[in-house]
């Protein structure tokens, strides 16, 4: 035979962009069961907890939300004592919440537990109705063959979600190497994986549509006497001056 040449094999991307401004699908079946799993594992948790802290009877759905079905990854979202005496409204502080879950409450005063409980009392039930909204998405979804650029944006915001939990629950750091493969957490190292590289390659289709910066026609940005970008708050709070220093 005559030569014919080096042969490429490419792998088919599983999110593209359309011409009609959506974007196609293209996952095989075992992905898009393990995308139908890993969120709903994580939305009974949230939904569990939104509802207690709503006061709408969740209590009674708390205890081990964990599943025990042991070809599903567990996501390591195991509540426990979470069952307070006193009377609602509740705060987060009343129930022992798992590390995986906290990584998606920020604290924003660490040294500062009754400020940090009305932070939380301000900002948890809308944070935790955004995850639970975008998780919805994504599992509700997962079977489709298109979405739109929007719906894709939720997804890969819950889809960091799922990864940020499971890293958590698996005790992933920078300088972590996937274990051996009879390693009893393997599952749950290749699906932090798969998740990571899905993030990767959702955050890839749609970096595409930002256009690349002019810097010779673009506008200069104005001096600030901060030396920083304009517009914003100093670090303890204040206004930045508008006149020279």
């Amino acid at each position: 035979m005559g030569d014919i040449g080096e042969i490429t094999l490419r792998k088919k991307r599983r999110f593209q962009k359309l011409q009609d401004g959506r974007y196609s699908i293209n996952l095989p079946t075992e992905e898009r069961v393990l995308l139908k799993i890993l969120p709903n594992q994580l939305l009974e948790s949230l939904t569990a907890l939104s509802d207690a802290l709503s006061d709408n009877g969740g209590l009674s759905q708390f205890g081990e939300l964990g599943l025990d079905d042991a070809e599903q990854i567990d996501l390591g979202l195991h509540f426990e004592n979470l069952s307070p005496e006193d009377e609602a409204p509740y705060t987060l502080n009343d129930f022992d919440i798992p590390e995986p879950i906290k990584r998606l409450i920020p604290t924003a005063y660490p040294r500062d537990e009754q400020a940090q409980d009305n932070f939380s009392a301000l900002t948890a039930p809308h944070l935790l109705k955004e995850h639970i909204d975008r998780l919805t998405s994504l599992s509700g979804g997962i079977s489709n063959q298109y979405v739109t650029g929007e719906e894709l944006n939720e997804w890969v915001i819950a889809l960091n979600d799922l990864r940020l939990v499971l890293g958590t629950s698996i005790g992933v750091t920078e300088n972590s190497a996937m274990p051996d493969m009879n390693d009893p957490l393997i599952p749950q190292w290749v699906a932090y994986s798969f998740l990571s590289e899905l993030v990767e390659e959702i955050i890839s289709v749609l970096f595409r549509e930002i256009p690349e910066s002019d810097e010779e026609n673009d506008p200069p940005l104005p001096e600030d006497p901060w030396g920083e970008a304009p517009g914003g708050l100093r670090w303890d709070g204040t206004t930045r001056p508008n006149g020279p220093m």
